[in-house]
C-alpha cells in the first residue's frame, strides 16, 4: 500500500501541474487541475481503505 501511495504522489508531481501552480491557477479556474486533484484524492482514499482491510 505504501508503494501505491508513493506512485500516486509521484504521478501527480509533474511539470504541467507545477507550472499551473506557479502561474497561480486554482482548481476553481482550471478544470484539468480540478480533475487531477480529484483523481489523486480518490486514489489515495482507495489505497487507505485497502490498507485498513
Amino acid at each position: 500500500m505504501r508503494d501505491g501511495r508513493v506512485l500516486i504522489i509521484r504521478l501527480s508531481d509533474n511539470d504541467t501541474m507545477k507550472d499551473l501552480h506557479k502561474a497561480g491557477y486554482t482548481i476553481q479556474q482550471n478544470p484539468a487541475m480540478a480533475s487531477l486533484h480529484n483523481s489523486i484524492t480518490q486514489a489515495l482514499r482507495i489505497i487507505d481503505r485497502l490498507a485498513r482491510m
